[in-house]
């Protein structure tokens, strides 16, 4: 005999493939860039390691939470929302940006449909601003170069084609902008970058 469970609001979304999984491999060292460019770094979070970034960030959402106010949640590379998978529409209100069109035009109805406030855009990190966030859920496209000449200037911004601080590497920009948005950030970044971060 099975036990039959209620339909979860992110099931929708699980339809969904990230560009990484739909995009051949590449055969060649020299394949790498232009795999790259097809892909542009989405790989969605396996739901176990959502949940250890949500457990974490779990006592941060209780400590600013007021009564009757929504924890604001930001994830500046949302993809298909496998981080905001565990988020509930009466506690929490999702914030999000993603370069890959089809994931945000499935997430605004079934978050709207769920009964959360949101906003959530097609753009890339480098054209959001975000502020006043309580907790900032990300896992950025690793080591994917970003420029936009309306970027925020953060420590890790270099000179790129738009001029000074118009270039930055994708984890450590994401990284800064969550830092800049949100009191409390979890974030999952390449090894080498984190223990960058830890011995700065």
């Amino acid at each position: 005999m099975s036990e039959e469970t209620e339909p979860h609001w992110y099931d929708p979304m699980r339809e969904i493939q990230s560009l990484g999984q739909t995009t051949a491999k590449a055969t060649s060292l020299g394949g790498l860039a232009e795999k790259r460019a097809i892909h542009k770094g989405q790989y969605f979070t396996p739901d176990a390691v959502a949940a250890l970034m949500w457990q974490q960030g779990m006592p941060a959402l209780e400590a600013v939470r007021k009564e009757g106010q929504r924890v604001k949640v930001l994830d500046n590379s949302i993809g298909s929302g496998r981080l905001i998978q565990f988020a509930n529409p009466d506690r929490h209100a999702i914030f999000g940006a993603d370069v890959d069109e089809r994931c945000i035009d499935a997430l605004g109805p079934v978050l709207k449909a769920a009964g959360f406030d949101f906003d959530v855009r097609c753009a890339g990190m480098e054209r959001l601003y975000a502020s006043g966030m309580d907790l900032a859920l990300i896992n950025p496209p690793f080591s994917v170069g970003i420029s936009s000449p309306t970027m925020i200037a953060y420590p890790c911004t270099s000179f790129g084609r738009f001029g000074p601080g118009t270039s930055a590497m994708s984890e450590a920009y994401a990284l800064h902008q969550a830092l800049d948005a949100a009191q409390v950030v979890v974030a999952l970044l390449p090894r080498t970058y984190a223990d960058e971060v830890i011995a700065d």
